[in-house]
């Protein structure tokens, strides 16, 4: 299947960046890319809404775990290979999918309390 060269552009900007060729001189785990990426870039709401709609978008167009595996590194400029951590792609894009949705959901409660401090 042929995808446009913007149909993932902010995920591929994300997996490029953090998971790229040398990702592992960066950091141990995907899981501290993770944690390094949200605290360096502090993504807004309307970022970490575009990168878990493309993540749905890209997993749905990759129907097996290989396809996806070899469209991570093809498609997105990944360089993590969830097979060498025995996960499957499918699982280790749904735990980055639901960093982000945790994430976005600290912007909104940080959000509403600063608002209701602001009322007092």
């Amino acid at each position: 299947m042929m995808q446009s060269s913007t149909q993932f552009e902010a995920l591929r900007d994300f997996m490029g960046a953090y998971f790229h060729q040398d990702w592992m001189l960066d950091d141990e785990t995907p899981d501290e890319v993770m944690s390094r990426f949200l605290a360096m870039q502090q993504p807004t709401r309307d970022e970490l809404q575009a990168l878990i709609a493309q993540i749905d978008a890209f997993t749905s167009a990759h129907p097996d775990d290989t396809t996806i595996e070899q469209a991570l590194e093809h498609v997105l400029g990944c360089y993590y290979q969830p097979s060498a951590d025995q996960r499957s792609a499918r699982e280790w894009l749904n735990g980055v999918r639901a960093r982000f949705v945790q994430a976005m959901e600290q912007i909104v409660t940080h959000r509403t309390s600063s608002d209701a401090e602001r009322e007092y």
